[in-house]
């Protein structure tokens, strides 16, 4: 097999693999956990963080900040997420996730991570040992 065929199956496998586990999220979405996949995206960008700025948020999402705003304002009436004013600087409003939020979120991903293991359960101890590898060369920063 030519190398630009692999290249072009592994990417194939890889995007696969994020289409089936945004699949299961909206599937338990419609089971009644009633948040999107940008939603849980932007509560677990909210939850590394004691606030975020708008615009720091906007730019992890690849969103505009006005499409943040919109976002978050639907988190907010859900009081899944909080504005707060900087200490500093009350000019700077941050976004931190509530209680509510914090439960929310980590219920949405636990059904993800229950989806994970199931699939990394088929491996055998090697073959997760050549994944765990494999991952963390594809996921290093200055590749």
């Amino acid at each position: 097999m030519k190398k630009s065929t692999e290249t072009q199956e592994v990417i194939s496998m890889i995007l696969g693999i994020g289409r089936a586990i945004r699949k299961q999220v909206e599937e338990a979405s419609r089971r009644g956990r009633r948040l999107s996949i940008i939603q849980i995206e932007t509560l677990r960008i909210i939850r590394g963080h004691r606030g975020i700025l708008m615009k720091d948020l906007a730019g992890q999402l690849y969103i505009s900040p006005p499409s943040a705003t919109s976002l978050v304002d639907e988190l907010v009436k859900k009081r899944l997420a909080a504005r707060s004013y900087d200490k500093k600087d009350r000019r700077l409003i941050l976004i931190s996730l509530t209680p509510k939020g914090k439960k929310g979120l980590e219920k949405s991903l636990k059904g993800k991570m229950e989806w994970i293991q199931n699939k990394i359960k088929l491996l055998t101890s090697k073959e997760q040992q050549n994944l765990l590898r494999i991952l963390e060369k594809l996921a290093e920063e200055n590749n």
